[in-house]
């Protein structure tokens, strides 16, 4: 271990919850736990996400002061007001725009999004890069219509390793890229925080960030056919992780609404805490949300997702032992197969197949 590298993480100055975000905090730590100088990047000097509890060394690539120029979510929303669908990433990160405010080595690492698209290697050229990609469905999102003429940065001479935090975004990364280096680095729960309770309120809970208008039609069929009767509906934002865990302990029935996710956090955070989890998998969550554990609903079939909901709501009024069965295996199996000690076992190995791989 070379006690002067330092492997930097780059991070949006996102200023909502975000379960990616809180993996690249937690990466972080891992790794300062172990002796690596390991260190998240925002954009401005003085940011850091303040919605968890954290002492993870920050870094600001530039020296614009935070608060004192729009946030990334910011200049996001501003561009989707004026009509643009997607927010080109060369014109919204500032580590795309402007050099870095201190020193990066050629023996350091540069971890960054998959968000950044195809503009990834520009930051800092020649210096090592893992591409962190945690929702394969958003690799190609800044490509051009016409793709063919791209150079991707997955073939790139600075990108020595890709982590991935599902082994369906592995499939899709190696089907699309099958010389690239890819590493399956899953993410964990606290379970301390995210643990079931089974006397639960006659509450059902989404988030609404994703899949808002799928709730509000599938809520709004079963309201109209009488069979929320005695329910109560909670979109679940702008909480914090203690209150978005006491949220779910206390809810029934969670509704997982993401379409295409890498590994989607929420559903598994719900059957940690006892819920039944209704709806999508997103792909990438086909490998926890099994049909013996929950009630997996085809993306985007409103129809189904709304007799799924009601054929359990029937089923808690009829044999609520059933359903308490099937949430406490739940609630084990996202136990043992993402735990603290699995994370960071595939986050060590990783690095180290990647240090070994440029010589460090």
């Amino acid at each position: 271990m070379n006690p002067k590298q330092k492997l930097l993480y780059l991070c949006p100055d996102y200023v909502r919850p975000a379960g990616g975000i809180r993996v690249i905090y937690r990466h972080v730590d891992i790794l300062r736990r172990h002796g690596y100088q390991a260190f998240v990047v925002h954009e401005r000097q003085g940011f850091r996400c303040e919605w968890f509890p954290s002492d993870t060394p920050v870094l600001g690539w530039t020296r614009r002061v935070h608060g004192q120029d729009m946030s990334f979510l910011q200049r996001a929303e501003r561009h989707i007001r004026r009509g643009l669908r997607d927010v080109p990433a060369a014109k919204m990160f500032l580590q795309l725009q402007e050099p870095p405010c201190f020193p990066i080595g050629f023996g350091d690492v540069v971890v960054i999004p998959e968000m950044f698209g195809p503009f990834l290697t520009q930051i800092v050229p020649g210096v090592p890069k893992v591409i962190f990609n945690q929702n394969a469905y958003f690799t190609f999102k800044q490509y051009p219509a016409g793709p063919q003429s791209i150079v991707s940065p997955y073939r790139h001479s600075d990108v020595v390793a890709t982590f991935v935090i599902s082994e369906d975004s592995r499939r899709l990364v190696t089907y699309a890229f099958p010389e690239a280096t890819v590493h399956r680095v899953r993410w964990s729960l606290d379970t301390t925080r995210f643990r079931p309770e089974y006397e639960k309120e006659p509450r059902i809970s989404y988030m609404p960030r994703r899949g808002a208008a799928d709730a509000t039609h599938v809520l709004s069929t079963l309201g109209a056919r009488g069979a929320l009767d005695g329910y109560e509906t909670v979109p679940i934002e702008g909480l914090d992780e203690d209150a978005v865990a006491a949220c779910l302990r206390s809810s029934l029935i969670f509704l997982s609404l993401g379409y295409h996710e890498g590994l989607p956090l929420p559903p598994a955070e719900a059957m940690a805490c006892g819920a039944i989890v209704v709806g999508y998998d997103g792909f990438g969550g086909r490998e926890y949300m099994l049909p013996e554990l929950t009630f997996p609903v085809p993306a985007a079939d409103l129809m189904s997702f709304a007799e799924t909901l009601e054929r359990v709501l029937a089923l808690h009024e009829e044999r609520p032992e059933e359903l308490r069965m099937r949430a406490a295996q739940a609630a084990t199996f996202i136990r043992d197969h993402y735990s603290a000690q699995l994370e960071e076992e595939e986050l060590l190995a990783a690095w180290r197949d990647v240090l070994n791989e440029i010589g460090s």
